[in-house]
């Protein structure tokens, strides 16, 4: 059994526990975005020197709403489309979206602008990753 003393520092360690997790989660969640505001920076300046931009399809519509029954592979199926991104950007996409097919490609670009920055891609862009799950076409 506790004494009322013991269970009034009890109480009070609890509500210091309590604040200290506050204060923690405040913290943790400024740390991210600040993190955001880093990685936003980083695909900006990517973007600017690169010469190459990258698109990620993702096949994931129920065969319900495929437009081409017979191709669900077909870019008519395609669910979601990811364009104009850089590098990074494009791989974190590519490895974190739910699929039942999905590409990375890299376009070339062709043209740089009066500042040096590209400007133009070329038409035709290579398959740098293409992955099915079969599983999951339903």
């Amino acid at each position: 059994m506790y004494s009322m003393t013991e269970l009034l520092e009890i109480q009070n360690a609890e509500k210091s526990i309590d604040s200290l997790m506050v204060e923690l989660k405040a913290s943790c969640d400024n740390i991210a975005q600040k993190q955001q505001s880093i990685d936003n920076t980083i695909d900006k300046v990517e973007a600017s020197l690169s010469e190459f931009e990258y698109d990620v399809l993702v096949w994931n519509s129920p065969k319900s709403k495929h437009f081409e029954k017979d191709d669900p592979y077909g870019l008519d199926n395609v669910s979601e489309e990811h364009t104009a991104l850089t590098e990074s950007a494009a791989w974190k996409i590519y490895d974190n979206c739910e699929y039942y097919h999905k590409q990375i490609i890299r376009y070339d670009l062709s043209e740089k602008d009066e500042d040096g920055l590209y400007t133009e891609m070329s038409e035709d862009g290579d398959i740098l990753a293409e992955e099915s799950n079969e599983d999951a076409l339903n």
